[in-house]
């Protein structure tokens, strides 16, 4: 079965090199087993990489204190040139150092920690269009844009237009900050997220 929340995609065109990424945090049993699958159009040159790390055994060697995973199983949400929050509803990972309302999640534990965010969108309307996501912080002032968090994608026409872009960022936050994840169109092109391919990852480096 896919993975919900695993999704990543890009278009290329004309000898394009290009990276996409998605980090996801989910119980594994003795015995499971995981396929790395791409599904592509066209002549694909492929060099792919996939990373397991047991955070288990991170946790007792280098004092990972927690560990999150949400992401977006529904998808759909358009916009143009303006900004919106995507949607993050489904936990795959729950953690009680993190608290998820109204797609915002609120950090319970003061801490340095590292988040990884992935946001991918397609075009609706038949045209060439860019977007941009990032993250936004609330430390109890209102929502501000994370400087360095910013990531772009491109999309070509409603054939093939579906975009991925990934950020990592480290971060100390306080107990009741709070983080949401921003999708930005860079141009009036009507698009689309995608279902299963937007969302984030949290993990506690240290705690204060």
């Amino acid at each position: 079965i896919v993975l919900p929340g695993s999704d990543a995609e890009h278009t290329e065109y004309a000898d394009e090199y290009t990276a996409v990424k998605a980090t996801i945090i989910g119980d594994l049993n003795q015995g499971d087993q995981l396929q790395l699958e791409v599904a592509g159009k066209g002549n694909l040159d492929l060099d792919t990489v996939l990373t397991i790390i047991k955070l288990d055994r991170v946790n007792a060697d280098k004092g990972l204190a927690s560990y999150y995973d949400v992401y977006d199983n529904v998808g759909a949400q358009a916009y143009t040139n303006t900004t919106i929050t995507v949607n993050l509803d489904a936990e795959r990972t729950p953690h009680a150092n993190f608290t998820l309302a109204g797609d915002e999640i609120t950090v319970n534990d003061t801490g340095v920690y590292e988040i990884d965010f992935t946001t991918s969108a397609d075009v609706i309307a038949n045209v060439r269009t860019q977007s941009e996501g990032f993250l936004e912080i609330d430390t109890g002032g209102g929502f501000v844009k994370l400087d360095g968090s910013s990531c772009y994608m491109y999309h070509r026409t409603t054939v093939d237009g579906e975009g991925s872009c990934a950020r990592s960022v480290i971060l100390q936050m306080t107990d009741g900050d709070k983080i949401r994840l921003r999708l930005r169109g860079l141009d009036t092109g009507a698009k689309r997220t995608l279902v299963d391919a937007s969302g984030l990852t949290i993990k506690q480096l240290a705690s204060d």
